[in-house]
């Protein structure tokens, strides 16, 4: 009964890390550990779903008020990408979700304030690709 035991126990352990949808996401895998997105400035990152890659968090730090708009550029336009924005409490603010035939962009606008924001860039199933990000104030 015991070996029974044991043996469940490692299949669970085994399919826990090897079906987690993030476990190979890195660093930015969770919002308290985002990296940092400098506003006007692009950044290249990359999405894998099928490798464990399916979340990036970004977070800016805004000193003015006004309107953010989250900008992406897909390496693959078929890509099924969700853009979404939080406030520093993690309270969503807004989505913009890009799915095959929308071209290679998604764009997401929304009003903010100063202080933090995040930014979650996630990848539907399937879905493997590159991607360059900006944000801007207006």
């Amino acid at each position: 009964m015991n070996a029974l035991l044991r043996s469940v126990g490692v299949l669970a352990a085994f399919l826990l890390v090897a079906c987690a949808p993030d476990r190979s996401s890195g660093p930015d895998a969770e919002r308290h550990t985002a990296t940092y997105l400098e506003t006007g400035k692009w950044v290249a990152d990359s999405l894998d779903a099928g490798a464990g890659d399916t979340t990036d968090w970004k977070v800016l730090v805004l000193e003015d008020t006004g309107f953010l708009t989250l900008e992406a550029v897909l390496d693959d336009p078929r890509a099924n990408v969700t853009i979404e924005a939080f406030d520093r409490f993690g309270k969503p603010m807004a989505r913009a979700t890009h799915r095959d035939g929308d071209g290679p962009q998604v764009k997401l606008t929304t009003d903010v304030g100063i202080g933090k924001v995040f930014a979650r860039i996630s990848a539907g199933k399937g879905t493997k690709t590159g991607y360059t990000i900006k944000a801007s104030v207006r």
